[in-house]
C-alpha cells in the first residue's frame, strides 16, 4: 500500500518584501513618523507597529500582510545611486496617473522630495509606464533620511509596437 500525500496548489515564488538599512536618527519617533506620512499619503501603506523597534526598524506593509518594505538602522547604512529604486505594477495608466498627482501633491509641501517626469518604455512584448520618485539623502537637524521608490505599469500591451505618437504628452523610452 502507498501513503499518498494531498497534492498543495503551487505558485510561483515571488517577492515578500524589499529590505533597506538606513541610520539610527532616521528610525527616532519623529523620523519614523515622516517616513509613514510619506508612504501613507503617497502608496497607502501602513506601518506594522508590532514589528516597530524605536532607532532599529520600521516595517511598512504594502497593500497585503505578506508583502512589506523592512527599514532598518546599520551603521552603515545602504548607500544608492538616485536612480536605484523597486518597481510596483498597477492596474491602468490613469491609475498611474493618481498615484503621480499624489507624488506631486506631496512635493509642493516637502521639497526633498525628487520627481521624475513618467516615461515610456516599449519592450515589444510588454509596454512599461514608469513614474520614479526619488527623496535624495536630504538630512534635517536631527540627520534623518527618507528615500522613496518608484512606480511602475505594465498596460497589457502584448506581441504589438506601441507608436509613440500616439500617447500624446509621453516621453518614449523604445526598443528599436
Amino acid at each position: 500500500m502507498t501513503d499518498t500525500v494531498p497534492s498543495t496548489p503551487r505558485r510561483q515564488p515571488r517577492f515578500n518584501h524589499v529590505a533597506m538599512s538606513m541610520p539610527a536618527d532616521a528610525l527616532d519617533e519623529a523620523g519614523r513618523a515622516a517616513i509613514v506620512a510619506f508612504y501613507r499619503e503617497v502608496f497607502g501603506w501602513d506601518e506594522l507597529p508590532t514589528l516597530t523597534e524605536d532607532r532599529r526598524r520600521l516595517v511598512l506593509q504594502a497593500y497585503r500582510y505578506d508583502q512589506f518594505v523592512f527599514l532598518i538602522a546599520d551603521d552603515p547604512p545602504m548607500s544608492c545611486p538616485r536612480m536605484d529604486h523597486f518597481g510596483m505594477s498597477v492596474t491602468s495608466e490613469d491609475e498611474l496617473d493618481k498615484l503621480l498627482a499624489r507624488c506631486k501633491a506631496y512635493a509642493e509641501r516637502d521639497d526633498r522630495v525628487d520627481l521624475v517626469d513618467k516615461q515610456v518604455e516599449d519592450h515589444q512584448v510588454l509596454k512599461v509606464k514608469e513614474l520614479l520618485r526619488a527623496l535624495p539623502a536630504a538630512h534635517d537637524d536631527r540627520g534623518a533620511v527618507l528615500r522613496d521608490v518608484p512606480v511602475l505599469s505594465g498596460d497589457g500591451a502584448r506581441g504589438r509596437r506601441q507608436d509613440p505618437s500616439s500617447e500624446a504628452g509621453v516621453p518614449y523610452h523604445g526598443v528599436t
